[in-house]
């Protein structure tokens, strides 16, 4: 993970599907154990994410602005050329528009 430095990551504890292969392999590992690895794995990610982020603080950035935020009605949600999700006050008859930061 710290190689490839994803931006973010979906991350979930494998569960063996009925009827596959994997359903009736021995040697499973606890649903516990499954848990704290997770765990881990979500910690590192969060870490690099962060740090992803932090990097571009001051740099210019065009975003389309897709709609309302959720939390705040005063917010707008956008999303930059790289997918990563921007939340900021302006009025709601900016949705479908781009915007540029810096």
């Amino acid at each position: 993970m710290r190689k490839v430095c994803f931006s973010y990551s979906y991350m979930y504890h494998f569960n063996p599907r009925e009827g596959t292969p994997a359903a009736s392999m021995s040697g499973r590992i606890a649903d516990k154990v499954k848990g704290d690895r997770l765990s881990r794995v979500i910690e590192v990610q969060k870490g690099l994410t962060k740090s992803l982020m932090e990097s571009r603080v001051g740099s210019i950035e065009e975003v389309l602005i897709e709609g309302l935020s959720r939390r705040k009605k005063t917010e707008l949600l956008a999303r930059t050329q790289r997918d990563e999700m921007v939340v900021f006050p302006a009025p709601a008859s900016r949705v479908g528009s781009f915007a540029r930061f810096d």
